[in-house]
């Protein structure tokens, strides 16, 4: 490839990875249904390579997209370069607005603008087909008769207030001992709604996880399922892939954190994320860093220290107010604190 093409390409390359950043944040894509739209587009990329793009160019394609935020205001025209890569004749197409930023982008092995034309008005159209069955879905609704609507709505009424009785009726029945039972195991109850998942543990390693737990955030019932930043994700099979932005320090980058520990390792082999077996990741974790050792000899402090570099909220030392990444922490002494009760809980 001559010196002129290569840097004809190498600016090529960087327009569409950027725009391919830019359909990450602004939509809810996963790093395969990415790396399927760029295919379709000609353009090949692993979902590896794309999460290191996301974090580098994050920052200038959240910029890019406030710019495009009106894309089909004054419409679109096509732009087609022609360009060589590895002595192979290529053509991109690009849609640009008015303003000259790309909104879609095809390459292609032959020379044909209509083909490029056709490709953008389709994929920066709504989709007419989708509105009209949803629409055609609304007026069965609106057909359905209304004696049926009544029916259904008295059966629900019907199971509702027969539940209520029969539950009347079973307490009406309870002793006073039976009450005092009800009252005891109130507190197992409690702890299973929100402990580790896996039964195999001893309780000071059940308490530090949950300790961890409770300082990423995610000691609730949902923790296990929680994205950083709050979403629910109900699939376990794998990793979400899935890289929210967030600002820190004055600069917007993302993060893939997943599950009750965060976990951004993702490429793990075979691994599932279930609860049981992120319960076991992080044991294995700490046993990689020394840290499962000082827990088994209760020494918790140490072990807290030496976790900072693997879990963000966790202090390095016992009067620090930062932690390794320069990010907000829990205090050593409520992590103390939170764990002696949760250990209490266990025994």
């Amino acid at each position: 490839m001559k010196k002129g093409n290569l840097s004809q390409w190498d600016q090529i390359r960087e327009e569409i990875i950027l725009l391919c950043v830019q359909w990450y944040i602004s939509y809810p894509l996963t790093y395969s249904q990415l790396k399927t739209t760029m295919e379709k587009r000609g353009f090949y990329i692993d979902p590896h390579t794309i999460n290191n793009l996301i974090h580098e160019y994050s920052s200038l394609a959240y910029k890019r997209s406030k710019e495009t935020s009106n894309q089909r205001k004054g419409g679109w025209r096509v732009v087609q370069i022609p360009f060589k890569i590895k002595g192979r004749k290529r053509y991109l197409y690009r849609a640009l607005n008015a303003q000259g930023n790309t909104l879609d982008f095809m390459i292609s092995g032959s020379r044909s603008t209509q083909k490029a034309q056709n490709f953008f008005s389709e994929s920066l159209s709504p989709d007419l087909q989708i509105r009209t069955k949803n629409l055609h879905k609304r007026k069965q609704i609106r057909r359905k008769s209304s004696w049926k609507l009544i029916l259904g709505i008295i059966g629900v009424l019907f199971l509702f207030f027969s539940g209520s009785y029969a539950l009347n009726r079973l307490e009406k029945q309870k002793s006073s001992t039976e009450d005092q039972s009800k009252k005891e195991v109130q507190l197992p109850n409690k702890i299973v709604q929100n402990a580790t998942a896996l039964d195999s543990l001893s309780p000071a390693e059940k308490a530090f996880l949950d300790t961890i737990s409770w300082a990423e955030g995610t000691l609730n019932k949902n923790g296990y399922r929680i994205l950083f930043g709050g979403e629910i994700v109900d699939d376990l099979s794998e990793h979400p892939e899935k890289c929210i932005p967030v600002r820190l320090q004055g600069r917007i980058t993302c993060s893939s954190a997943f599950g009750r520990y965060q976990i951004m390792d993702f490429h793990a082999k075979n691994m599932s994320f279930e609860p049981e077996n992120q319960d076991q990741w992080a044991i294995k974790k700490l046993e990689k860093i020394g840290a499962l050792e000082k827990i088994k000899e209760g020494n918790i402090q140490e072990a807290i220290s030496s976790s900072c570099r693997v879990w963000s909220s966790l202090p390095c030392h016992k009067h620090d107010t930062k932690g390794y990444y320069n990010q907000p922490i829990k205090s050593m002494e409520d992590l103390l604190n939170k764990y002696e009760k949760r250990l209490l809980l266990y025994k």
